[in-house]
């Protein structure tokens, strides 16, 4: 399991880019980042594909407990084309 999580969401309207196109871009990204970018930078990361009007959910833990934060807005934006 990787300790970096990232959450893809698909941000876009259904005209521009659907959930079930959006989805296996996000399992094709994740096999490039395991097997293409992890050895590189020494650890890997989980991308979780979050569909159209769904918030993404981060679980973190610290000091063995574990807290649920829901993120209204994103904190980075990243375009695929």
């Amino acid at each position: 399991m990787a300790t970096i999580k990232i959450a893809v969401i698909n941000a876009t309207s259904d005209v521009v880019l659907s959930d079930a196109e959006a989805a296996p871009a996000v399992n094709a990204l994740q096999e490039q980042v395991t097997s293409d970018f992890a050895p590189v930078w020494g650890t890997d990361a989980d991308l979780t594909f979050v569909p159209r009007g769904q918030t993404p959910l981060h679980q973190l833990g610290r000091g063995g407990l574990a807290c649920s934060i829901a993120r209204t807005k994103p904190m980075r934006s990243v375009t695929m084309t």
